[in-house]
């Protein structure tokens, strides 16, 4: 036999068993798989109302709410943050305001609800001559506790009476009023916050070193900041699954 015939015969059975290593391969594998859903924090308005007004018809129309009082309630679409803006222009002695406003935990996350400890809480700004452009919004304003505005801790110093109420409501009902992150508001629960603002007239009480000229025509902002938080998670200090399977 011709020995290149031979060798050209002998090559392809040499090539079987290698085809055979090649892909004759077992294969197994563990896979370990993570599916994860990031929740979020979110909150809206779904109520508010005016519980008391005591104003004057200062150009005699026959309206106050939507001129000498008005209010817009939006969102800022950057930051998702709610803004209850208001407006009393001008203000008699006596003035009373009282208002409710419900806001919706609709997020994913349960929060603790703070009005109480830094950054939030009540703060006024003032007194001024005429407002501040931008109002609540001008970075130069000093802002004060609002239990530094004359009358709210000391009825004889001043004017000004300040207080709010908050009360937590779920599916069982409603409870408080709560105090600043006292408690966990699960996705779906509802806040409930009442508010009172006066402006009471001179010599209310025997003692008052207060006059009217020191807030005659004056201008004063207040600034409420709500904050909801995140509740801190659990932390679980072990899991352990045994294999059914005895090796």
């Amino acid at each position: 036999m011709n020995k290149k015939l031979a060798v050209a015969l002998i090559l392809p059975l040499l090539m079987i068993p290698l085809a055979s290593f090649a892909y004759g391969h077992f294969y197994a594998y563990v896979a370990k798989r993570y599916a994860i859903h990031v929740g979020s924090v979110a909150v809206h308005p779904i109520y508010f109302h005016i519980d008391a007004l005591k104003m004057i018809d200062v150009n005699n129309n026959g309206i106050i709410i939507g001129d000498e009082f008005t209010y817009s309630i939006h969102q800022d679409p950057t930051t998702l943050k709610w803004y209850i803006d208001m407006i009393a222009d001008p203000i008699p002695s006596g003035f009373e305001l009282n208002t409710t406003i419900k806001i919706h935990i609709d997020g994913k996350l349960p929060v603790r609800f703070n009005f109480g400890e830094a950054p939030s809480g009540i703060y006024w700004a003032g007194p001024f001559d005429a407002f501040p452009d931008g109002k609540w919004d001008n970075a130069s304003l000093t802002w004060y506790d609002i239990s530094t505005l004359p009358g709210v801790v000391d009825v004889h110093a001043g004017p000004w009476s300040y207080s709010m109420l908050c009360y937590k409501q779920n599916a069982t009902g409603t409870y408080g009023p709560v105090g600043s992150t006292q408690y966990e508001y699960k996705p779906c629960n509802n806040i409930t916050i009442i508010q009172h603002l006066d402006f009471r007239q001179p010599k209310t009480y025997v003692g008052e070193t207060w006059t009217p000229k020191d807030w005659m025509c004056k201008k004063i902002l207040i600034r409420c900041e709500f904050q909801f938080i995140e509740e801190n998670p659990t932390t679980l200090s072990s899991e352990t699954w045994t294999s059914p399977i005895i090796p």
